[in-house]
């Protein structure tokens, strides 16, 4: 008698973990329930995908609207909070309602000062004001990228090319200039965007009548890159690429062209 009771001891933590196996383990709650929301925001946009226009519109609007929730609901969670108000921005922008599009890039930076959203905020802020013509304003904005997320190369590396295009459209020529031939020093790690750039001041010289500054500088520039070419087999196509699509290139080609 007295040995069952000890034989059932013995195998009680063998039955105990047999009876916990059967029962699924609870999953314990996303501690960020921003980051959950920013799922399902994500998840609800690319349902818009392909749909009709008014249907697009419709979708693009409630992710909106779960975007705006996670910045009412999660504040503070700034990271997650910042990339929620330049999503609902982008959505604005796409949707052209330029204004809110404006209000949340702005808002963004409540949440972010110096990091990748808050840079590109900065960015749309600046397009914005580019493409209703404000060209001093669209400046402004770029240069806050350079000045307050220099830490963020990608998005200061394109604030630099849109100063040199805007100073360009603003015929502040010689500056814009000096803006897009300083990139290649400045970003060394972009080639591809430096060889665009100098595309944009050669052309800018073919325009003026100074065929021979731009011919030199388009010469330097295939020579100079050309032979850098070995060392990264994918970012070597891309610069062979860049390179082939010069259009400063092809007009200089066309002007040696013997007319009919």
């Amino acid at each position: 008698m007295t040995k069952k009771p000890l034989v059932f001891l013995l195998f009680l933590p063998v039955l105990v973990g047999l009876v916990a196996k059967q029962v699924p383990a609870q999953k314990a709650p996303d501690p960020n329930p921003a980051v959950v929301k920013l799922k399902e925001a994500s998840n609800l946009r690319r349902t818009s995908f392909k749909k009709p226009k008014e249907e697009k519109k419709r979708i693009l609007l409630e992710t909106a609207a779960v975007y705006e929730g996670i910045i009412a609901e999660c504040a503070t969670f700034a990271p997650e909070c910042a990339q929620a108000s330049f999503r609902a921005g982008e959505i604005y922008r796409t949707l052209r309602m330029t204004r809110k599009a404006e209000t949340s890039f702005i808002r963004t930076l409540e949440f972010q000062k110096d990091g990748e959203f808050a840079a590109r905020s900065l960015l749309e802020v600046g397009h914005i004001y580019r493409r209703a013509k404000d060209y001093p304003a669209a400046i402004v904005r770029y240069r806050r990228v350079l000045a307050e997320c220099s830490a963020v190369r990608d998005e200061c590396a394109d604030a630099v090319t849109w100063i040199g295009k805007v100073q360009l459209r603003m015929k502040d020529l010689e500056k814009g200039r000096e803006t897009l031939l300083g990139f290649e020093k400045r970003f060394p790690e972009f080639p591809v965007a430096a060889i665009r750039n100098i595309d944009l001041v050669a052309q800018s010289l073919i325009g003026e009548g100074r065929f021979d500054e731009a011919a030199a500088l388009v010469d330097g520039c295939v020579s100079r890159f050309s032979a850098a070419i070995g060392a990264n087999p994918k970012r070597d196509k891309q610069v062979e690429k860049a390179l082939s699509r010069m259009k400063a290139v092809e007009r200089l080609e066309s002007l040696q062209q013997p007319s009919d």
